[in-house]
């Protein structure tokens, strides 16, 4: 029987499952199928609007050398330049909604 890979012997996965890594062994020979990922990032960042109508950044270096990054606020117009995140680090910034902050 051929499953949703069309290779046989491999049922469809229920919604959400992740495929990897599957053996199978078929004519005596094993295969083995894993997602290929060849570069795993060390740096990303996350932002999403709070409650009160703010905003929160998540920045997260896993690799083993600091990062220098920019962060800019389209809504706001605003940025700060040359921040630094250290190697194995998380760093929440939070700021006001565009409305409440002072620009003028």
């Amino acid at each position: 029987r051929f499953g949703s890979s069309g290779l046989p012997g491999v049922m469809p996965l229920p919604p959400g499952m992740v495929p990897f890594p599957v053996q199978i062994k078929e004519g005596g020979e094993e295969v083995c199928m894993q997602p290929l990922v060849e570069r795993i990032p060390t740096f990303d960042a996350g932002a999403f609007q709070t409650p009160d109508g703010g905003t929160s950044l998540m920045v997260l270096n896993t690799g083993e050398d600091p990062v220098r990054y920019d962060i800019y606020d389209a809504a706001t117009g605003m940025g700060v330049i040359g921040l630094t995140i250290q190697a194995h680090s998380i760093i929440t910034y939070m700021w006001g909604a565009p409305e409440a902050l002072d620009l003028d």
